[in-house]
């Protein structure tokens, strides 16, 4: 049997729906729980915590501006990275964006 749903046919898919909704369950969650981890990667508990202050700042991102940016910032600097990564931008693009919009490397 194919592993993946995208490898049959419309009819083998429809006759085996239920199999195909498993693997593809089962490929999600084993890629979801295959983090990264390197030097440069921070422990979950660590964004966990800046992600917690970014939170209590911003009123649960009610108040999401500048001003509730820099306090929670100012508390925990891992915030960065937390906006960073809700924006979806990698530190590269991030550079990119830094040196197009204030002309800066």
């Amino acid at each position: 049997m194919p592993l993946h749903p995208f490898e049959v046919g419309s009819d083998y898919l429809a006759s085996h729906i239920d199999e195909m909704v498993d693997v593809t369950f089962a490929d999600i969650q084993s890629q979801f729980l295959m983090m990264p981890r390197g030097q440069n990667f921070i422990e979950f508990g660590s964004f966990q915590g800046a992600y917690e202050v970014l939170k209590q700042e911003t009123d649960a991102f009610a108040r999401f501006n500048d001003e509730t940016v820099w306090k929670a910032l100012e508390r925990n600097a891992l915030v960065f990275v937390v906006v960073r990564t809700i924006l979806g931008v990698s530190p590269p693009e991030w550079a990119e964006l830094a040196k197009a919009e204030r002309d800066v490397s």
